[in-house]
């Protein structure tokens, strides 16, 4: 079985996986904080990893201040807000 939380699929037969990656997905979700305590509280993967955007070099892809690089992004980090956002998981 299929299930939504949070604008995150997961099947809830897999529980408690050695690793779970998430590459670029974080910002496209409308509430990451819905989507963080269901990965943790239902999944509880052993590790994560993740991955988003760095607003940061935004700049490099001549992508201006206060833009994002995809129309769907509804959020992007610099390092530290990243960094911050992490610590609390």
């Amino acid at each position: 079985m299929e299930y939504k939380l949070g604008s995150l699929y997961y099947d809830n037969e897999i529980v408690e996986p050695d690793l779970l990656m998430m590459n670029e997905v974080i910002e496209h979700l409308d509430y990451v904080d819905i989507a963080m305590v269901n990965v943790f509280e239902y999944i509880k993967p052993k590790n994560i990893i993740m991955t988003t955007p760095n607003r940061d070099y935004n700049r490099i892809w001549g992508i201006p201040e206060g833009k994002v690089r995809f129309y769907d992004h509804r959020f992007e980090f610099n390092s530290k807000e990243f960094v911050d956002f992490a610590s609390t998981l």
